[in-house]
């Protein structure tokens, strides 16, 4: 298997795992063996928390130590911009740094109808380790700031546990032009548009 690595390192957006998931899927496919196999389970807890949900690829709650996945019946397609600024954010480090209560748990709607409905719920939430993994890179708050700026851009938070940020934008039109004037204010970072869709695999 040889595998051609486009993510950074240590990006808190699931790169290694979709790796993970994506070999795993692949090896199925093969070997002919059912996609949605129950026995998969406890392989992916030995491989890691988030290799679940890049497996399934489709819009979810996640819940434990990701092992619990909630389908969501509906959700629009979301244009987004990813951006990184090139350095790890250690997932240990950013837990090590939080010193603070977990938010309790967010009671989420079944089905999201539209673009707007989702930016409104995600506008009250918030991502509990922004502020701990901004400690230990402060590009973080100088990304999401920029995401903000934007034309078109209506959320932007830190992915994860960093150091990604991500902006949601009202179009493709927006989020293209949004990623290219961010690359050319920082070259070295690294940043992507793209659409999260909802296609259905099984």
């Amino acid at each position: 298997i040889t595998l051609t690595k486009n993510l950074p390192l240590a990006s808190g957006i699931g790169g290694g795992s979709s790796n993970a998931a994506a070999t795993i899927w692949g090896l199925m496919e093969w070997w002919g063996l059912p996609q949605n196999s129950e026995t998969l389970a406890d392989l992916f807890v030995k491989l890691g928390a988030d290799v679940p949900i890049c497996y399934y690829s489709q819009p979810a709650r996640m819940q434990g130590i990701g092992d619990i996945i909630t389908p969501i019946a509906n959700m629009p397609e979301l244009d987004i911009v990813l951006v990184n600024a090139g350095k790890p954010c250690s997932t240990e480090k950013v837990f090590a740094s939080f010193d603070q209560a977990f938010s309790p748990n967010a009671a989420l709607p079944n089905e999201f109808t539209s673009y707007h409905e989702v930016i409104t719920f995600l506008k009250s939430k918030h991502n509990d380790l922004t502020r701990a993994a901004s400690m230990i890179s402060s590009e973080i708050t100088t990304i999401l700031a920029a995401l903000s700026r934007q034309t078109g851009c209506s959320l932007s938070r830190m992915s994860g546990s960093g150091g990604t940020c991500f902006g949601l934008f009202e179009n493709t039109a927006s989020a293209q032009n949004a990623a290219i004037s961010i690359k050319q204010k920082h070259p070295d970072w690294w940043v992507k548009s793209g659409r999260l869709n909802t296609i259905e695999r099984y």
